[in-house]
């Protein structure tokens, strides 16, 4: 999801193996309730480009972002899927936004309810600022209140918390000068009166994207995004003035709180822990800025306090498990690649412990594969995974989410799989093999 942004979520660790938790109101092992944003300035399905891509918990799939087709059918930038690709008409979303506005982030209420996040101004015919609340059948929910005051405004983050209080991170302003801002709102969409608004700290001549949330366990909020932004937020959305961080000059991706009040942080060339207080903490084995080369774009905790994090590498890698102490486990590496970059944009540990990567990336040097990849928990190639050439060389997958019985559903900018046309989005069997009763049209 993204950069993808996906929720931590604890992972049992046990002899090698992993078993998902799911998340509450989602009944399949898939991180499918997160935002998903990897796809910049794509014009969508239509020009084989990618989309933002919601799995909900009957199978059904919901596709957003800046397309404007859908099989041949003209559609307005967001649209609802049979869980066998064709175009579930019951989902009734009319004309949302404009052709030069995009749909940037989704979120799965535990009701069902979808928010939407983007850049729009208007959303099928009303005026509605950067967030808009749909019913399940994709109609506009009149009783959600709120609506983004700036102007140019991007809603790229949303999160809730377990009582279905609504946190958004907005940017505002022109692109290159502009600033970041966190709003809580009630579950009815209403803004909390006693959270204050607070402006986050940005470089002048600069623009303080919010890439991601976090709660802590006792309800502060963690914020992270470009150019080194990672604050927190008392609980009344006050500036934290004990939370002294440490300078950072990398983009803020991935933030994971931990249990005694110290936070890991991953980004741009960046791992780091921070103390409870925000200075970084010097014991900790990755207290440089630069890390392997790479870039830290997911992270999942581990029961165990290990950390499977995976990104950008120079090396050829890209995946890593970190011990608590921040050493990295040589038990789990990826097969030598044969490539000098590599990039993961999606991580996804199965029930059975077998890791799904995917992005921009060939691997190995046993098969070349382009985009997706399955591991064994040890970081060996899973041979039973049948992908063959995966997608065309130049394909990325942006994201995965994986159905109750095992099949796997990607989404990114790609043409062909195993050099069958496809249009950004298939639905592939558990083998890794490419399910043709997904209808998706390439006329």
């Amino acid at each position: 999801m993204k950069p993808n942004l996906k929720n931590i979520v604890i992972i049992p660790f046990l002899l090698l193996s992993f078993f998902v938790v799911s998340q509450a109101g989602n009944t399949d092992f898939s991180f499918s309730s997160n935002i998903v944003d990897r796809f910049g300035n794509s014009d969508g399905i239509s020009n084989n480009q990618g989309a933002l891509m919601l799995l909900l918990p009957d199978g059904k799939i919901i596709l957003a972002g800046s397309f404007s087709k859908y099989n041949g059918k003209n559609c307005s930038k967001i649209i609802r899927l049979n869980s066998d690709g064709s175009i579930d008409n019951s989902f009734n979303a009319g004309v949302t936004v404009s052709n030069s506005q995009r749909i940037q982030s989704l979120r799965l209420q535990s009701d069902g309810k979808i928010l939407v996040g983007g850049d729009f101004t208007t959303y099928g015919g009303q005026s509605l600022s950067a967030i808009v609340r749909l019913h399940s059948d994709g109609s506009i929910d009149n009783s959600f209140q709120f609506s983004v005051p700036e102007s140019n405004c991007h809603v790229k983050s949303i999160r809730l918390d377990a009582s279905n209080n609504i946190y958004i991170g907005t940017f505002s302003g022109p692109l290159g000068f502009g600033t970041g801002k966190v709003y809580k709102l009630t579950s009815s969409g209403a803004l909390d009166p006693n959270f204050e608004i607070t402006y986050l700290p940005f470089t002048v001549s600069s623009s303080n994207w919010v890439n991601v949330i976090e709660l802590q366990s006792d309800g502060k909020i963690l914020v992270g995004g470009t150019y080194g932004l990672l604050k927190r937020l008392n609980t009344n959305g006050s500036l934290d003035l004990t939370f002294n961080t440490a300078s950072l000059s990398y983009e803020v991706l991935s933030i994971v709180p931990l249990s005694n009040g110290k936070v890991v942080v991953g980004g741009l060339t960046l791992l780091r822990r921070l103390n409870a207080d925000g200075t970084f903490d010097n014991t900790y084995a990755q207290s440089g800025t630069q890390f392997y080369g790479g870039d830290v774009r997911n992270m999942t905790l581990l029961s165990n306090g290990q950390i499977l994090a995976s990104g950008t590498s120079s090396l050829g890698n890209g995946l890593w498990k970190i011990n608590s102490d921040g050493t990295i486990d040589t038990s789990i590496q990826l097969e030598e690649s044969g490539i000098a970059y590599t990039t993961i944009l999606s991580q996804f540990i199965q029930p059975d412990g077998k890791i799904l990567l995917s992005g921009g990336f060939s691997t190995n040097k046993f098969r070349v594969s382009f985009g997706i990849e399955r591991f064994n928990s040890n970081g060996k190639i899973d041979t039973t995974f049948n992908i063959n050439n995966g997608l065309n060389q130049s394909g990325v997958v942006n994201d995965l989410d994986i159905f109750q019985n095992g099949d796997i559903l990607i989404a990114g900018e790609f043409s062909s799989y195993n050099q069958i046309p496809q249009k950004s989005v298939s639905k592939l069997k558990a083998n890794g093999q490419l399910d043709n009763s997904f209808n998706i049209s390439v006329a």
